[in-house]
């Protein structure tokens, strides 16, 4: 899958561009505050509906302007089709072939775009959520149901969480919560741990390759609760200290995985270029699992890519990836000789001033 044509108005400091991109791989080159990750935000609010740069909705809209639009030409290897989004302050609207999006999802089902950003070393040092969330994209893309039955999970247990912090709670009042949230819970745990047994082994090889030098690893994953336990059972030999601490303390919500090497047992010995290159090789389990199971290719989109890593880590990379994607973006400051390690087509776009020229690769 690969865009042939990029189209953005008024996303952050870019007033309007258009690029036509490459199958392969595709470099965005410009100085600080050029618009590089702009363009990249553009392809993720396609793909996703949202930024990845986090925080309120309204400030991805150029200052001045009443609304962004993103347009591209998507080919899925089969097909093509016109994909848009459009935001103002208070709306979203999505346009598939010139028709209106019923959902949000109907739209970022056509787009599969993964994006690693600069934070993403943080993903290793930081809390579960994140890494649960990269998983939790794929399950999206290639499990039907599982957006809604995690959607009713989490409506579940925010119920539970209320339930919680009622003056007069008991063991009592928890157990038609404990009962649903099991239920739900079981069957997100289900496909969780199905994905991830067909993850970790791409996992285990993009590491090795990565990463040679830290030695032998060990990849683990936890469920969210002992694993010689109903999920209702745990539950409900966590009554005193969930209700004392005011939140459910076990269930797929705090699922998590873990990678451990015999030279770095530690993830606190890890450099930053190293947690960098864990979360791209996580990427291309993710991918080349996605590919397995769609019988085609997503897109990748890594924000600043060179940074933190030196030449050979970077070079690295460009194989590993290219095996699993159609089409890759990168963004950073300068050309690097290290693209020289990707095979395919590769095209320069200078970005500046929120304008994107083609140049030689």
């Amino acid at each position: 899958m690969w865009l042939r044509l990029l189209r953005l108005e008024h996303v952050r400091c870019i007033s309007s561009a258009s690029i036509k991109p490459v199958k392969g791989l595709n470099i965005l080159i410009g100085h600080n505050g050029a618009g590089k990750t702009s363009i990249l935000e553009a392809i993720s609010l396609l793909g996703s509906g949202r930024s990845f740069r986090g925080g309120a909705k309204t400030p991805v809209v150029q200052n001045g302007a009443a609304a962004l639009s993103v347009f591209a030409e998507v080919h899925d290897g089969r097909s093509d089709n016109n994909l848009g989004f459009s935001r103002n302050e208070k709306s979203w609207q999505g346009r598939i072939n010139g028709v209106n999006a019923n959902t949000l999802g109907e739209l970022v089902r056509l787009l599969p775009v993964l994006v690693l950003e600069p934070g993403t070393h943080e993903l290793v040092e930081g809390g579960s959520e994140s890494r649960r969330k990269m998983l939790d994209w794929l399950l999206f893309h290639v499990e039907p149901g599982f957006s809604g039955l995690a959607s009713r999970y989490q409506r579940i247990l925010k119920q539970r969480n209320a339930a919680l912090k009622v003056e007069d709670a008991s063991a009592d009042s928890l157990s038609a919560w404990d009962q649903a949230l099991a239920e739900t819970g079981q069957q997100v745990a289900e496909l969780r741990a199905q994905l991830w047994s067909e993850v970790k082994p791409h996992f285990s090889l993009a590491l090795s390759a990565l990463l040679p030098e830290l030695g032998l690893l060990n990849l683990r994953y936890q469920k969210g609760w002992p694993d010689d336990m109903a999920l209702l059972d745990s539950l409900q030999a966590r009554h005193s200290l969930d209700l004392g601490r005011g939140f459910t303390s076990r269930g797929p919500h705090r699922a998590d995985w873990a990678v451990e090497f015999a030279l770095a047992q530690d993830k606190a010995w890890l450099s930053r270029g190293q947690e960098k290159c864990v979360f791209i090789a996580f990427a291309v389990a993710l991918l080349k699992t996605f590919q397995a199971r769609r019988g085609q290719a997503a897109i990748l989109c890594i924000d600043d890519l060179f940074s933190e890593l030196d030449v050979a880590h970077q070079a690295r990379c460009f194989p590993l990836v290219e095996s699993c994607v159609d089409q890759l973006w990168i963004s950073g400051t300068e050309q690097r000789d290290s693209v020289a390690s990707w095979l395919g087509e590769r095209a320069l776009f200078h970005v500046d001033q929120g304008r994107a020229e083609l140049q030689k690769a």
